[in-house]
């Protein structure tokens, strides 16, 4: 027992369930089934939001002013052998009372357990001649190791007033020049702390927060279309981190938009493209960590671009790719995955030959496996009812022993284009990508880009995105710089936003594919801008 109230409401709620006995009779014989593994997870948000439109606060209302409580159930019923019928129920915003919690889960487990049971009788489909929908119905739990970890609550700090101020005074000055419609920032700080305790004696409390400032400018381009702006600063080192990079970021914004609105639209095509290093964090996140390597998704069959390639070449032999949870002060870090299995260090590729999957528990059992620790999820639920944890990627290291000073990557392109008579290539810095489970494919968004002539000059480009699949863009990787980048961000899917980040160099392409998107054109202007 621990002497955090809550933990043991959760632990005494488990040993009152586990020995619970269900009948059932099935053509005259009785069967009695027990639960096999119950786990509770609770957490609690405390979110402030600030925004600020033009140079005037919106809302400010308060220290936190948007607190979360809920709490998930898990129970699984049936065999080791053949799989457990599971169930998940959640539900949030309740008091943060150890009482009330208590009897709002004692009700709710009831319903669960039966839930469970129900989901064992139909999966059992399985075991006879009957047509199968895609995936493996069944959930199994591999024999991971017990963990008990409780951390103490560390302090939180509020918003810096002088970064409340220099935002105010950053977007009022935007706002008044004539090529902006308008400029806002945000100021967001979470801080979480999740208790979880399973029937098989896991029992974890610890805290995370996340502070972070998103800067978006609408700027009107002088050929009357519209080009939305935008960055985001993200720390879990605390605000005094973001003011320290905040003064650069918002003078290189400057100097961007004022590009930006003369910016031309490059026709699509095939070109030879430099990527920065952020760029290539993003490419690897989109084309293999964010989805396609989930031991979920090939398990069930959702996606299989790399099922059946383990210890197969699906990279050039010169890159490795690593995903470390417990990569101090990194965006993606967390010590327990939302099963309460330790996060682990995992080589994905090695010299280009595919290694491992991102593992839970269940998708572990698949591939014969313990589980590596990538189970997360953002939060317990959403409007569609319960949200499930799936194998995510957390901080994605892409390493390269084939490199030459990011310079000369600039050089290469210039010359590839002069050896196979190309107009120009393309100098890219995304910042935002998606893809699509079921074909791979992805799409990158730049953040920034440009063309390069042979002749050195360079023209600042916009409203276009990278189409590409992994095969077809990854193999063709030439060479890498020799400076690595970082990018943060989140990562969404089914199980909602989580924290990620990527550390990668530049690199040079052959041959990628862009769509240039038509602009919405806008009227001119009746008037001139107010002045002050």
């Amino acid at each position: 027992m621990t002497d955090d109230k809550i933990l043991s409401v959760m632990e005494s709620i488990i040993n009152r369930w586990m020995d619970v006995e269900q009948k059932l009779y099935i053509i005259s014989k009785e069967i009695i089934a027990k639960p096999h593994f119950i786990s509770l997870s609770y957490k609690e948000a405390d979110v402030k939001k600030i925004n600020i439109l033009n140079g005037a606060v919106v809302n400010n209302n308060g220290n936190f002013n948007d607190p979360k409580t809920g709490y998930s159930i898990n129970v699984m019923i049936g065999d080791k052998k053949q799989g457990y019928g599971s169930r998940w129920d959640s539900r949030d915003y309740i008091p943060r009372n150890p009482e009330v919690l208590r009897k709002l889960i004692d009700d709710n487990i009831d319903f669960v357990l039966k839930s469970a049971l129900v989901s064992y009788i139909s999966n059992i489909e399985k075991i006879v001649s009957v047509k199968q929908e895609r995936g493996n119905k069944f959930s199994h739990l591999s024999n991971d190791p017990v963990a008990v970890y409780i951390e103490k609550k560390p302090k939180s700090k509020p918003v810096p007033e002088n970064l409340i101020l220099t935002l105010k005074d950053w977007t009022k000055e935007m706002s008044k020049l004539n090529f902006v419609d308008e400029s806002n920032s945000i100021l967001y700080s979470e801080h979480n702390s999740r208790r979880f305790v399973d029937s098989q004696g896991r029992k974890i409390l610890d805290h995370s927060f996340l502070e972070k400032v998103i800067l978006a400018i609408d700027i009107r381009h002088n050929k009357n279309f519209e080009i939305p702006f935008g960055q985001s600063i993200y720390s879990i080192k605390g605000w005094d981190n973001i003011n320290q990079r905040l003064e650069d970021i918002l003078n290189e914004i400057l100097r961007d938009i004022e590009q930006l609105r003369n910016a031309s639209i490059p026709t699509s095509n095939q070109y030879p493209v430099v990527f920065n290093g952020v760029s290539v964090g993003i490419i690897y996140h989109e084309a293999l960590g964010g989805h396609n390597l989930s031991g979920r998704y090939i398990k069930k069959g959702f996606s299989t671009t790399f099922k059946n390639q383990l210890n197969k070449k699906i990279l050039p032999e010169f890159i490795t790719v690593i995903d470390n949870p417990q990569k101090k002060d990194a965006s993606g870090f967390y010590r327990f995955d939302e099963e309460g299995i330790e996060g682990q260090r995992v080589v994905l590729v090695e010299n280009g030959i595919l290694r491992n999957y991102l593992l839970d528990r269940d998708s572990a059992v698949y591939f014969g496996k313990l589980s590596n620790g990538h189970s997360r999820g953002e939060w317990l639920c959403d409007e569609m009812g319960s949200i499930i944890p799936e194998p995510r990627v957390s901080n994605l290291e892409i390493i390269s022993s084939n490199s030459v000073p990011d310079e000369e990557l600039v050089e290469i392109l210039k010359k590839y284009c002069i050896e196979n008579n190309i107009k120009c290539g393309l100098y890219i810095d995304a910042r935002a990508g998606e893809v699509d489970v079921d074909t791979s494919e992805f799409h990158l968004y730049p953040h920034k880009a440009w063309k390069i002539f042979p002749d050195g000059r360079r023209e600042r480009i916009t409203s276009f995105y990278v189409a590409a699949h992994p095969y077809e863009l990854l193999k063709q990787i030439v060479v890498t710089g020799n400076g690595y980048k970082t990018c943060t961000g989140m990562c969404g899917a089914e199980s909602g936003w989580v924290p990620a980040q990527q550390i990668a160099p530049a690199a040079f392409i052959p041959k990628v594919t862009i769509q240039a998107e038509e602009p919405k054109i806008e009227t001119k202007r009746l008037l001139e801008k107010l002045n002050d």
